[in-house]
């Protein structure tokens, strides 16, 4: 014995899609609603995509930015021009790579243990500098800087 329809879920059109239902049923020779309910049961829609990776790969890459943003307002409180200039260029590429992130799909594993080690570095970086009220060496930043752009690059392949 066939099953009888029982459950009703209201839904809202705007008007011009009423309007293409309606049209589209029409040429089908069936009821809109049935239409409806055809065309949703026969759709072949992908496999929802796995976000974790990317939402992870995300949330260090904004770790990562807080950092920077702490070193350049020591920077630029220090005077030290040349470093706020390379910060603030790592900065607008991370920012980049950021937004590639939230949009990437597969597997992001690797690709967050790069971002989590070169962040694990500068954030110890701008802990001492806070802690010592003064910036960091030139060097130091330079490194941390080169595996943030490194782990950054990496993201974008």
């Amino acid at each position: 014995m066939p099953s009888r329809r029982t459950i009703r879920k209201p839904t809202l059109w705007t008007p011009e899609e009423w309007r293409r239902i309606e049209d589209a049923a029409q040429l089908r020779r069936v009821p809109p609603l049935r239409h409806v309910r055809e065309a949703a049961l026969a759709a072949q829609l992908p496999p929802a995509a796995d976000r974790r990776g990317a939402h992870a790969l995300m949330g260090h890459f904004h770790r990562v930015l807080n950092n920077l943003n702490q070193l350049l307002r020591l920077a630029e409180a220090d005077g030290a021009h040349g470093a706020a200039a390379a910060l603030g260029r790592t900065i607008r590429l991370t920012e980049l790579v950021a937004e590639a992130a939230a949009a990437r799909r597969g597997s992001a594993h690797a690709l967050i243990i790069r971002v989590r080690e070169a962040g694990i570095f500068l954030n110890e970086l701008a802990h001492r500098a806070h802690a010592a009220e003064e910036f960091p060496p030139d060097e130091d930043l330079r490194h941390a800087l080169a595996s943030i752009e490194s782990a950054a690059a990496d993201v974008l392949r």
